[in-house]
């Protein structure tokens, strides 16, 4: 899928439609963020769900803090 608008994602969540979101551990924004461009959408929804969100720790599926690849996070309870 796309990198869907902050809109969009704030429509999803409020649907029900999506609950959790995994942000890359290194900020890295896959193919536009190699090319040297920057995905403004992209910054747009790590910022609503470092803000709205709730980090999900790893232990709570089994994973650890080690080697860890990005964060797992929750909206609402």
């Amino acid at each position: 899928m796309p990198t869907p608008a902050p809109d969009e994602v704030k429509r999803l969540v409020s649907e029900g439609e999506l609950r959790f979101v995994l942000l890359s551990a290194d900020g890295r924004q896959g193919e536009a963020q190699s090319q040297g461009h920057r995905n403004t959408a992209v910054d747009a929804v790590r910022a609503w769900v470092n803000a709205d969100c709730t980090a999900v720790p790893a232990t709570t599926f089994g994973g650890n803090d080690k080697n860890v690849q990005g964060t797992l996070y929750r909206y609402g309870d």
